[in-house]
């Protein structure tokens, strides 16, 4: 079940399909033999191969993470599937419900903007900004607007009061 990690994200193969295992050095160390596991350079020019396959633990969680469909899920704007996913409603409601309990309005109002502002992104009237190339300028206008309203108002939340 040994998985590589390939940029962006994906987990492919077998790894000892892809990658050979690299080879045990031996070496003395105070008169006694001991074996590493750093790879020769036979070739100063050809860079080692990474050590990235000893971390099952962490392959495992990416595997997992990626049966769950949250990338998908978040990447497509599909916002029914995402809310209904107990993968990410669970800890969404739990996260709320503590902000809620330490009464942090600030924060709720800052995710809340985050969550509206990923809803707007997939809507049907962003899929019409931008038509053969260009962008209607009449239509990204009120887009702008909105999104400097929405960034002036995530600053003062930050940076203009205090709780």
């Amino acid at each position: 079940m040994n998985r590589i990690i390939k940029w962006p994200l994906k987990i492919t193969g077998n790894i000892r399909e892809r990658l050979p295992p690299p080879p045990v050095v031996a070496c003395q160390v105070n008169g006694r033999e001991t074996v590493s596991r750093f790879q020769e350079r036979s070739d100063p020019d050809q860079p080692q191969t990474p050590f990235y396959y000893t971390m099952p633990i962490l392959n495992d969680f990416l595997g997992w993470f990626e049966s769950t469909h949250l990338q998908q899920q978040i990447a497509e704007v599909d916002f029914i599937a995402l809310f209904t996913n107990p993968w990410f409603i669970v800890p969404f409601g739990i996260l709320i419900a503590y902000l809620v309990y330490k009464q942090s309005w600030k924060d709720l109002v800052i995710i809340g903007l985050l969550v509206g502002v990923w809803w707007v992104s997939g809507t049907p009237y962003m899929g019409t900004l931008i038509v053969n190339g260009e962008v209607q300028i009449a239509k990204i206008l009120p887009v702008v607007f909105g999104g400097a309203a929405a960034l002036g108002l995530v600053i003062y939340l930050l940076f203009g009061r205090s709780d």
